[in-house]
């Protein structure tokens, strides 16, 4: 089991890769509530279960988490269990591409590189 971070002073968050962030009591680990997370779009469609939650982190007011084999990145307000952000990251690949074909650590063989003896 991973725990993922406070979100409280008594309170975990952490998922299993689904669309469920499960709030522990960080004393004893019991399960304190199980949020189902829910995206809605802004025509106000039928709420979506967002599945593949994984990599939780806490700001103080949201929890984030990335979506597992996506370049998706969710905003969740924990109170209401809704994604109220979403951050695309996958102009990232692009920009990685390019700086990892210009930059000379990158083509440097391992062979040059310093090791500690």
């Amino acid at each position: 089991m991973t725990l993922g971070p406070l979100v409280s002073p008594t309170t975990f968050a952490m998922t299993d890769g689904s669309d469920t962030v499960t709030l522990r009591d960080a004393r004893d680990l019991s399960v304190q509530e199980r949020v189902p997370i829910e995206l809605v779009d802004a025509e106000g469609s039928e709420p979506e279960a967002v599945d593949g939650l994984n990599e939780l982190e806490w700001d103080g007011r949201h929890l984030w988490a990335n979506r597992w084999q996506t370049d998706e990145v969710l905003r969740i307000d924990l109170e209401c269990g809704r994604v109220d952000g979403v951050l695309d990251a996958g102009a990232l690949h692009a920009r990685a591409a390019e700086v990892a074909a210009t930059s000379p650590l990158s083509v440097r063989p391992a062979s040059a590189v310093p090791r500690c003896i």
